[in-house]
């Protein structure tokens, strides 16, 4: 019974409901609109200063992202004939699942 009363109350007010969920995107563009040179110039600012950190610290940021690949691959090579025996198992079972 409440979603029956709730269900007329959305159909009788469906077109303020409407215009609820619109006015906030209207306002929302008429501000970017407003301001876009400013936004364009913070997105820049913010990728210029991104690249200039990743430029000065580029072989930490190198190492940082080599080490857990490193470690992965070790990981995988000392594991190896589990994930082979694993990956083939979840390979049978999703075949039986399929028939």
């Amino acid at each position: 019974m409440p979603t029956v009363s709730l269900l007329r109350v959305l159909l009788k007010y469906r077109k303020l409901l409407f215009l609820s969920i619109l006015m906030p995107t209207v306002s929302l563009l008429r501000v970017l609109l407003k301001y876009r040179k400013l936004l364009l110039l913070s997105i820049i600012m913010s990728n210029v200063f991104l690249l200039l950190v990743l430029l000065k610290y580029r072989k930490v940021f190198f190492f940082s992202f080599l080490m857990p690949t490193v470690f992965l691959l070790l990981v995988l090579l000392k594991y190896r004939k589990l994930l082979f025996f694993s990956f083939f198992y979840c390979l049978f079972f999703s075949f039986f699942l399929c028939f």
